[in-house]
């Protein structure tokens, strides 16, 4: 079963596309044509993101997962 979160990410134009972040994922930035593609893209990141803090055995930051 996956349990769904909410995280607070940020999207800004940028050129001809979109740029997302969340500021508490260090190092984690997006992009995408479309706000649509830049948010699906997001979800992915972020779902690799959390394996990989998994994986190493480190926490979720504070404040990212509402």
């Amino acid at each position: 079963m996956k349990l769904k979160r909410r995280i607070k990410i940020i999207i800004e134009k940028d050129g001809n596309g979109f740029h997302a972040y969340c500021t508490a994922f260090k190092g984690l930035h997006i992009d995408g044509d479309t706000i649509k593609e830049t948010i699906n893209n997001t979800a992915d990141a972020v779902d690799l993101y959390l394996d990989t803090l998994k994986k190493h055995g480190d926490s979720i930051p504070i404040g990212c997962i509402e």
